[in-house]
């Protein structure tokens, strides 16, 4: 996380965090707020027990949302590398067959 940004907090109704709407896509925003949510859901215990259930179930919906976006981030990364492999197999097939034509031409001058 970056240093010196500030993080991003839940807001709060009737002493009960909030989910936000829309949810955000960012993922230090999604953890900033599962932090948020669980620190307030840590805090309610006795008189407070309802809070604890509310904060837990909007650090679930963070926590669906963030594991959503991670996975579609590792979707994009995974078509990137798969079009970086195809282009570097691509390169390397080009390379050889230059490598080849260059040998035969210096083999041809050796033997003329």
């Amino acid at each position: 996380m970056s240093e010196g940004r500030q993080k991003k907090k839940l807001d709060m109704r009737n002493g009960s965090p909030v989910s936000p709407d829309p949810m955000p896509d960012d993922i230090e925003e999604l953890v900033d707020l599962m932090d948020h949510a669980s620190a307030i859901a840590g805090h309610g215990q006795g008189v407070t027990a309802p809070t604890f259930d509310h904060a837990m179930r909007v650090f679930n919906q963070l926590k669906v949302h963030c594991d959503r976006r991670l996975t579609i981030q590792l979707v994009e990364a995974h078509h990137g590398l798969k079009q970086a492999t195809t282009a570097l197999k691509v390169a390397t097939w080009w390379l050889a067959i230059i490598t080849i034509l260059l040998g035969a031409m210096e083999l041809w001058k050796e033997l003329h």
